[in-house]
């Protein structure tokens, strides 16, 4: 006689787990592969950590100089801008943890390309009323 031939059959939804006691039910293996996947996010968490933060508050700094060196009101504004995007782009590579998941910083507002391109955008509206405002009336602007 084999030595299997005294186990019971597995009843249905149920596997056989050797070393591991009885079968799991259903909502135990729900609640173990939840456990595993946070221990596990956990682990790569405080693994990345000071990298990950280096590297959010390298970008932010990044942005904020730019924003902070731009003048909005000086003659070649739009030519400023575009020198700040090309900087931009030439500091900001990849990140040291390039992963498709989302960032915290990807979801922190918006980032310094989209600020750019809305202040090229006001500042074109800017110059196109000042020139429709001197056409219509030429000796206005002139003081």
């Amino acid at each position: 006689m084999a030595a299997t031939d005294g186990a019971p059959p597995p009843l249905q939804g149920q596997s056989i787990r050797r070393g591991d006691g009885p079968p799991q039910s259903k909502r135990d293996r729900k609640r173990q592969l939840i456990t595993d996947r946070i221990v596990a996010l956990e682990e790569k968490f405080s693994r990345d950590r000071d990298t990950v933060y280096r590297d959010q508050l390298q970008k932010i700094q990044i942005d904020t100089t730019l924003v902070q060196r731009f003048d909005p009101y000086g003659p070649n504004a739009l030519a400023e801008l575009e020198d700040a995007l090309e900087e931009h782009r030439s500091m900001t590579g990849p990140s040291a943890l390039a992963e498709n998941a989302r960032k915290l910083l990807d979801m922190a507002g918006p980032t310094f390309h989209d600020w750019a391109q809305n202040m090229g955008d006001l500042i074109e509206k800017r110059d196109f009323q000042l020139t429709r405002l001197h056409v219509r009336r030429p000796n206005l602007l002139c003081l």
